[in-house]
């Protein structure tokens, strides 16, 4: 869960350094993040690949990381090749 924290932070921190460079008032602004992801086939290659020791890491991560800040979310889209892609190009499936 701190993973998923510390990584949210890191993300609007990173943002904020870039929007800095070429807005003035950019504290202002309300960063929202979306991220898409079929998590159990991420967390079913992480886990292959070693990265996991297992499937709630993953779990904790997003957990932590849609908690963290107000406009930021995690969002499980499932299994199916273009779910991530449709909801990336805000189209229905």
């Amino acid at each position: 869960m701190k993973g998923g924290e510390h990584a949210a932070d890191e993300l609007l921190a990173r943002a904020r350094e870039y929007l800095r460079g070429i807005m003035n008032d950019s504290e202002k602004l309300d960063i929202l993040v979306k991220a898409f992801a079929n998590l159990e086939g991420l967390a079913l290659a992480l886990v292959r690949d070693g990265r996991l020791k297992d499937a709630g890491q993953l779990r904790a991560f997003v957990t932590g990381f849609s908690s963290r800040l107000a406009f930021f979310d995690f969002v499980d889209v499932g299994v199916g090749k273009e779910r991530a892609d449709h909801k990336i190009r805000g189209k229905s499936s």
